[in-house]
């Protein structure tokens, strides 16, 4: 079922209202109302309105809940403020559930257990090279167990599944410049650098090189942690690496 709601004019309906109404069928229907948003960093973009006053509201006042998911944590949580003592949203109680990675074991056994169920033997160093070439994405595994299971072959299911995902995370990062245009460059130069991990160091010195300027300390910084809240990016210790092999590739080369 879709609906729709007019944003402007004079039969325009406030956000609020929709809460208001789906916390009355809460209440009648005995029934708890739970809405989802999904890819929540997303929500950022939004520009003139403030939808946390209105979730503020509902969290104090209404029988709705509510559940954000995203692939860029670090940015959901920028849009949330849960933790800035000027945001609506500050000082509320929530439930923090994080989707890691399988281990290298776990998603081996992921997929010995899928093709069990299909009744397909696999050898394990199949097995074993889907895994260290994929990473552990239980959907990136998924993926290439079903293209496994048509292609019947495990080179072409591999290599479907490893362009697929490039071009997934291309297209995440292209999403992820927009609004940031004018360091889409730098950003790209991070990443490049830090393809197969870098110092902080070593990524401002391949930007101030390609850019043959210098770049501000804080700046620079800033850059890099925006790479890591999009999860592109990790730090481990003095390391900035990327946040999956599949990324690690990806920016092997540069970007288009």
């Amino acid at each position: 079922m879709n609906l729709s709601f007019k944003w402007g004019g004079e039969e325009r309906v406030e956000f609020s209202q929709i809460l208001e109404k789906l916390s009355e069928i809460s209440e009648r229907e005995g029934e708890r109302v739970v809405i989802i948003f999904d890819e929540s960093q997303e929500l950022r973009k939004l520009k003139g309105y403030n939808l946390l006053y209105p979730l503020a509201y509902a969290y104090d006042n209404l029988k709705v809940k509510f559940i954000f998911t995203g692939s860029e944590i670090g940015m959901v949580y920028d849009f949330l403020k849960v933790d800035d003592s000027k945001s609506p949203l500050y000082g509320r109680a929530y439930t923090e559930v994080v989707a890691n990675p399988f281990s290298r074991e776990t998603a081996l056994e992921f997929l010995r257990k899928g093709f069990d169920e299909l009744n397909m033997k696999v050898e394990e160093n199949i097995l074993e090279e889907a895994v260290d070439t994929l990473g552990g994405l239980p959907g990136r595994l998924t993926f290439y167990g079903f293209t496994y299971m048509q292609e019947k072959d495990h080179k072409t299911a591999l290599r479907k599944t490893v362009d697929t995902a490039i071009s997934l995370i291309r297209e995440e990062f292209n999403n992820f410049l927009r609004g940031r245009e004018e360091a889409k460059d730098m950003y790209r130069t991070i990443m490049t650098v830090c393809a197969k991990g870098c110092r902080w160091s070593e990524a401002k010195n391949a930007i101030e090189s390609k850019e043959g300027t210098k770049i501000n300390d804080k700046r620079f910084t800033e850059l890099l942690n925006n790479l890591v809240k999009a999860s592109f990016l990790t730090k481990e210790g003095e390391i900035y690496k990327p946040a999956d092999v599949m990324i690690g590739l990806a920016f092997s080369s540069t970007i288009s």
